[in-house]
């Protein structure tokens, strides 16, 4: 063992334990290879019977208790990246207190403790306590998220706003039994809307649980403002982030104070309010598909979706009901399907008593407008316009023949 080695790996001892790629902002264990080197010679000069530095037996001396503290602190460091990558991206501007939380448990790492530090079991027990309550909070953040509102949204997505019958069936009673399964599907939805929306506010309330400042105490729960709710989230907001963001060093210049934290709880409100009008639009979509496909199908398998009767008149043969009456009846039924959004009504409204019964004098708002003005919808829905004059035609043959 020669040279500036034992001096270096002197020197190494007593550098912080831990620092951070200067890139990814990642936290990485400063645990120099000269460290074990020279452990590894001072071994083999001990089995040859050679003089060993004092550093160097030292090292060998303390040997398991610094491979311990190695493996303890890179155990925390792995925990560390895997609970960041853990949160949704969407999650972290509404995590800055947890995240801050974490940095301040690990900041000892980076400054006061050293390898040579007696300290490093009491840091270690410390940091684990934090990530022990930043994974549990992350774990209950985003099961809220995946089974009390995504899945439920899964639900509104795939849910048919159309009764097709199994049988043919009058254009009237066609209609008729349109608005009998409307009524109860709106129904429906309106409790899966507000079973979702309490849900969101439920999870956003818990961000704003964990601040503790006692002068943010008293309307820190203000937050719900119902026209910035339910304003659409462009591409440049703060939640449309990427997961290495949950890497990146905490802008602390940043103040904690109430307007930022109510401007993130809104901007989280509005997201989800964004994706239950996605999956409004989705079961329209889909409903309207439906029928498209069950209207348009030849083949002798296809079931027609309404009956006529000819009506021999002397000298000439007639439908009833006629053509027109057969379209004017599945307009309405068309238009029924973007009609259940007109009884849904926004989020920040009170909820389903709201929709249900309307509050107050004024008319609570709806998705109607959102949906039907969606380009998807209007291109299926004019493509169904006039589709039952396509019919003339053979209409008009068949009672030639007669």
């Amino acid at each position: 063992m020669r040279g500036k080695k034992p001096l270096e790996v002197r020197y190494c001892l007593i550098k912080p334990i831990l620092i951070k790629d200067d890139k990814t902002r990642r936290y990485i264990v400063n645990f120099h290879p000269y460290i074990s080197e020279v452990i590894r010679e001072a071994e083999y000069m001990y089995k040859l019977d050679l003089e060993v530095p004092d550093v160097a037996q030292v090292l060998v001396f303390c040997k398991d208790k610094l491979l311990d503290s190695f493996e303890m602190v890179k155990a925390l460091i792995d925990r560390n990246d895997k609970i960041r990558s853990s949160i949704p991206p969407l999650f972290l501007p509404m995590m800055r207190v947890q995240l801050i939380k974490m940095e301040n448990a690990f900041m000892p790492g980076f400054s006061t403790i050293t390898w040579t530090s007696l300290k490093i079991p009491e840091f270690c027990h410390e940091v684990t306590d934090v990530l022990d309550y930043i994974e549990m909070f992350v774990k209950e953040v985003r099961d809220m998220k995946e089974a009390r509102i995504d899945e439920v949204l899964e639900t509104v997505a795939m849910t048919s706003l159309v009764y097709l019958p199994t049988e043919p069936i009058p254009p009237s009673e066609f209609l008729q039994e349109n608005i009998n399964y409307s009524q109860q599907i709106v129904k429906e939805i309106l409790l899966k809307s507000s079973t979702i929306e309490k849900c969101v506010t439920d999870l956003i309330n818990k961000f704003v649980d964990v601040i503790d400042a006692p002068e943010l105490q008293k309307d820190k729960y203000n937050w719900l403002d119902p026209d910035k709710a339910v304003r659409p989230i462009g591409s440049n907001s703060r939640l449309m982030t990427t997961a290495d963001a949950a890497f990146k060093d905490i802008d602390r210049n940043v103040p904690l104070d109430l307007s930022n934290i109510h401007a993130d709880c809104v901007e989280m409100f509005a997201y989800f309010n964004m994706k239950f009008t996605d999956v409004l639009i989705k079961s329209t979509k889909y409903s309207l598909e439906k029928v498209k496909k069950r209207a348009t199908s030849i083949g002798e398998n296809t079931i027609p979706l309404m009956i006529t009767s000819m009506i021999l008149q002397i000298p000439l043969a007639t439908i009833s009901p006629n053509l027109d009456d057969i379209q004017s009846h599945f307009s309405q039924v068309l238009q029924n399907i973007l009609d259940v959004s007109k009884q849904i009504g926004l989020w920040g409204q009170g909820g389903i008593k709201s929709a249900l019964k309307g509050a107050g004098t004024s008319k609570p708002k709806n998705y109607y407008k959102s949906v039907s003005e969606n380009k998807e919808i209007v291109r299926v829905y004019v493509s169904l316009q006039g589709i039952m004059y396509v019919l003339n035609p053979d209409v008009a043959s068949l009672l030639n023949a007669s």
